[in-house]
């Protein structure tokens, strides 16, 4: 009896082992042409996206599923290694991973199981890219200090420079095609800043000129930026400092 109970585990020792060894031995891909030559399918997996996916963000989805066999090719086992990014597309691809099923893999003879890395991509079938709107920002003190070849100089004539060049970025997708491509000037905002930090950061902006529903992107451009005034080292005195910032809008199809 105790012979037969170490045979048993003695089994399923080895086929753990042969698991953890085969792991990661051939690779395939959705696409039969990228298949490993280890890997033979008998059912192929198929990524089915039955869902309205309209509304996803991404035109392309990539990841991986790792998979199990047993010596009949049947998939005991399958895991989402690397995500998509998207919940809804690993959940489908890791279900057409079980759903498939290898021919027996031979080796020296004899069927074994084997494990797999399933690299998968898909497109959004109802994905439709639509027009890219850029919003960028100006400062006009940033720009002032340029003309300037050194620090020294600027602080001459200005009663503060820019350490770091304050500026705002935002891309995005519309649904609405642009009346125009050309780069548009949405408006300039006076923007008053004080509370420098020890290390020269803005911590205090008070509200821009005029206030309206873009202002905070001007906030956003100068906010956290670093500056270096006229007067020897840090100062924590209430000195208002002052900056116009424009703010523009691009579209292209």
């Amino acid at each position: 009896m105790q012979l037969i109970l170490f045979f048993i585990i003695l089994v399923r020792f080895l086929k753990f082992f042969i698991y953890s060894f085969l792991l990661f031995l051939s690779t395939f891909s959705f696409a039969s042409e990228q298949s490993s030559p280890h890997v033979n399918w008998e059912r192929e997996p198929i990524l089915e996206l039955n869902l309205d996916i309209r509304s996803f963000k991404t035109k392309e989805f990539n990841g991986a599923i790792k998979f199990i066999t047993d010596t009949q090719g049947n998939v005991l086992k399958a895991n989402v290694e690397k995500s998509s990014g998207n919940k809804y597309v690993d959940n489908a691809a890791r279900n057409s991973v079980l759903r498939a099923k290898m021919k027996p893999y031979i080796k020296n003879g004899e069927a074994v199981p084997i494990s797999a890395l399933v690299p998968f991509s898909t497109e959004t079938k109802f994905f439709k890219e639509g027009p890219k709107c850029i919003w960028s920002s100006e400062s006009s003190h940033y720009n002032a200090q340029k003309t300037y070849k050194t620090e020294d100089e600027a602080l001459e004539h200005l009663d503060y420079i820019y350490l770091d060049h304050p500026y705002f970025y935002r891309q995005y997708e519309t649904n609405n095609p642009p009346e125009s491509e050309d780069k548009i000037q949405m408006g300039k905002y006076d923007v008053i800043f004080e509370n420098v930090g020890e290390d020269g950061s803005i911590l205090i902006i008070n509200q821009s000129t005029p206030e309206d529903q873009y202002s905070h992107y001007a906030y956003t451009a100068t906010f956290r930026s670093r500056i270096k005034h006229k007067k020897l080292g840090w100062f924590t005195s209430r000195k208002k400092y002052h900056d116009t910032i424009t703010l523009f809008k691009q579209c292209v199809l």
